[in-house]
């Protein structure tokens, strides 16, 4: 299959069926894939904020942007840099299992606590920094009742 736009092939595309596809197409597509991405991170903010008791400044503060822009990443206009992404998932799945324990304000205190766990280090830092698997870990201690 040959995608193209105004005659130039447009490369990075995956070919499913033995049809031309036309740069309309290829823009539909982006713009759908666009959309489904851009409702996740929304419903990953709306979830860290009623499940986490996190607020905007919270999540602007630890991904490193202002608050207008967490405001744009929930409304749909931004898409936040796909590292970003990534923590937000991380912060979301591990909020979702705090959820099971705690109240969102529990939740929110848990985050920001030194841990001692984590070398007194806030579990929020260690997410930040790269590590969620240490505070994934705790969890799942947490989860067997099995504490250190």
């Amino acid at each position: 299959m040959i995608w193209e736009c105004y005659g130039r092939p447009v490369r990075g595309w995956r070919y499913r069926e033995p049809q031309q596809r036309t740069c309309r197409h290829a823009f539909e597509h982006a713009v759908g894939a666009l959309i489904a991405m851009t409702a996740a991170v929304a419903r990953y903010i709306d979830s860290l904020q009623d499940h986490g008791g996190l607020k905007g400044t919270d999540i602007a503060n630890f991904t490193g942007v202002s608050s207008a822009t967490v405001h744009r990443w929930k409304a749909g206009t931004h898409v936040p840099h796909p590292a970003t992404q990534l923590m937000l998932a991380q912060l979301h799945y591990i909020v979702s299992r705090l959820d099971d324990y705690y109240t969102p304000e529990e939740a929110r205190l848990w985050l920001y606590a030194p841990h001692p766990q984590l070398e007194g280090r806030p579990a929020i830092d260690t997410i930040v920094g790269g590590q969620a698997a240490d505070v994934i870990a705790i969890l799942d201690r947490l989860d067997a009742e099995v504490y250190l």
